[in-house]
């Protein structure tokens, strides 16, 4: 999906609809950033159980994983790194730490 028809997408269908969302799939940069761009947008998601993040980027995962917290109903996280994994300390200590994650963590 270009960025202008995210853009779109994002304006005029996500934001309206923040709370009825239950699952979440981000295959771009662009639309993590834009969706997590601050707490204040992640609190807004609050029936987000699933989130999917494929093909992102290690250096973007990083940056999202503090926001992770911040989703009420979070039980499901599904990862996709672009450009596997150097060190599992850095993303993983937070999100082993999200008390809403059931025990099966999905890595690929």
């Amino acid at each position: 999906m270009s960025k202008s028809k995210f853009d779109y997408y994002h304006k005029n269908i996500l934001m309206p609809n923040k709370n009825r969302f239950h699952l979440i799939r981000l295959s771009n940069p662009f639309m993590s950033e834009l969706i997590f761009s601050s707490a204040d947008t992640i609190l807004r998601f609050t029936h987000l159980g699933t989130l999917i993040f494929d093909h992102m980027e290690m250096k973007d995962f990083i940056k999202l994983t503090n926001h992770l917290a911040h989703l009420p109903e979070l039980h499901s996280l599904t990862i996709s790194l672009a450009d596997g994994l150097h060190s599992l300390n850095v993303p993983f200590s937070s999100i082993f730490q999200l008390k809403t994650i059931k025990s099966q963590y999905h890595l690929t």
